[in-house]
């Protein structure tokens, strides 16, 4: 076996109509790095998503999450793609641009390997223009695609993305074993939590963190099953400590949970979490932007994250019929998301904290259904966080088909982009829609006042 070997990680530019940096940092890839360094592999990582790395231009506009960690990306217009074009809207690179991309290469030594990661489906032509370049500079050294595209769209991804190795799977069995093959060294898998590499980063004061892999639940929108092994809680205990040195060694002063269902057993888990930060008195804050179970949240647990330090909530509701919530997962009533958002105000949350995520254009849902469901939200005097329903493959819907959709999302995965959806279907035309988000605006704009609509 070899005593040592370079691994170069990669995350890609987004090539998109619109990519706004809400707490998006290369979790997976500072997890693998993880795995990879204590098998004593030198790793490097370029996240051309970085807005604080060196190499990215400097971009003046300011937004209100700023001290949080957010904030825009530099981007450029390029070429609209062929099957976009319909959409009346500029299509751009975010991030940091090819020239400064191929500059910041030039400065690594060779790599010995260089794994290429792809976060979204639509997000892959970016991973395209990447190993094309990859191919160019370092023609001999094996690639590796992972990500979120390669799970959901292997086919697809072994189509269209040049490299040696396609990694479609939710275990990183297959993964670790070729990486060990191709560079003779002996990794192994680690069953334990194995900490994140966030030194690999050029800017820790907002960190990603991640107490549980995978979800319980099965709702039909959610493509959850197909890209986690099951669903594992890890070591409160050894969150705890993840947290503490993050603190200790970076100065962190901001985490995000990247949990897909953070509150789920929550005596067991979750509970023990925040009561030990609050213990600790940690200087910190919490933001939930995968959004937290409301069905979950009771007085006592909205008093304990309020006392951990939450700052961003954010609640699954995503429609307010109970037909509709029972069929698509069942997660939450109407009623129980309205005393969760009542137990979070009485502990002490501003409305401009608390977000609900409500489901516009899902498939079959009419315009006046959307609407009603944004106004129950905003009722409880919080902010509407709309969502365009994106298609998902290997979801339990995406195998029904989209009947009222005027293109096949399964024809190319650029049409899985939920920026689609005003131009999607007839039920829900672009008119509408936009008449839609100007009032959910306004509604918003009372509810920061502490106001609301008497719609």
């Amino acid at each position: 076996m070899r005593s040592s070997a370079r691994v170069l990680l990669f995350n890609p530019p987004i090539l998109d109509f619109s990519a706004f940096d809400l707490w998006i940092r290369p979790l997976n890839l500072l997890r693998l790095a993880g795995h990879l360094e204590k098998a004593g592999i030198a790793v490097a990582l370029l996240d051309c998503l970085d807005r604080f790395h060196p190499a990215m231009p400097e971009v003046k506009k300011s937004h209100r999450f700023a001290s949080y960690g957010c904030g825009h990306y530099y981007s450029e217009e390029v070429a609209k793609p062929d099957i976009l074009r319909f959409v009346p809207r500029r299509f751009k690179r975010y991030g940091m641009t090819l020239e400064r991309v191929r500059r910041e290469l030039e400065r690594y030594p060779p790599p010995d390997m260089i794994i290429l990661s792809c976060m979204m489906t639509y997000w892959y032509l970016g991973a395209v223009e990447s190993a094309r370049l990859f191919r160019e500079m370092f023609p001999s050294v094996p690639l590796v695609l992972v990500g979120v595209y390669p799970i959901l769209c292997p086919e697809h991804s072994r189509k269209c993305v040049p490299v040696d190795f396609v990694h479609s799977e939710a275990s990183a069995v297959k993964l670790l074993k070729f990486i060990e093959e191709h560079l003779g060294i002996s990794i192994g898998l680690q069953d334990t939590y194995v900490s994140p590499s966030y030194h690999l980063l050029t800017s820790t004061s907002a960190l990603p963190i991640l107490t549980a892999s995978g979800c319980p639940f099965s709702c039909e929108y959610c493509a959850s099953a197909a890209l986690s092994s099951g669903f594992q809680s890890f070591s409160h205990e050894t969150i705890v400590e993840e947290i503490k040195r993050a603190v200790r060694d970076f100065g962190t002063t901001d985490f995000v949970l990247y949990d897909d269902a953070f509150l789920i057993d929550k005596s067991r888990h979750a509970v023990p979490i925040l009561e030990n930060i609050v213990r600790c008195s940690l200087p910190v804050r919490f933001h939930s932007p995968n959004a937290l179970h409301a069905s979950e949240i009771d007085r006592e647990t909205a008093i304990l994250l309020k006392k951990a330090g939450f700052v961003t909530i954010r609640l699954g509701l995503e429609f307010d019929d109970s037909e509709r919530l029972n069929s698509t997962g069942g997660k939450v009533t109407a009623a129980e998301f309205v005393h969760a958002v009542s137990w979070l105000k009485e502990a002490g949350f501003a409305a401009s904290e608390i977000g609900a995520y409500v489901f516009v254009g899902y498939p079959g849902q009419t315009p006046e259904e959307a609407a009603r469901a944004c106004l129950f939200a905003h009722r409880q005097g919080i902010l509407v966080k709309q969502t365009q329903y994106a298609p998902t493959p290997q979801s339990a819907i995406w195998e029904r088909g989209f009947p009222d959709f005027r293109f096949d999302p399964g024809e190319d995965p650029l049409l899985q982009n939920c920026t689609l959806m005003p131009w999607r279907s007839d039920t829900f035309p672009a008119s509408v829609y936009f008449r839609l988000r100007e009032r959910i605006n306004r509604w918003n704009a009372l509810a920061q006042r502490g106001c609301r609509c008497d719609e």
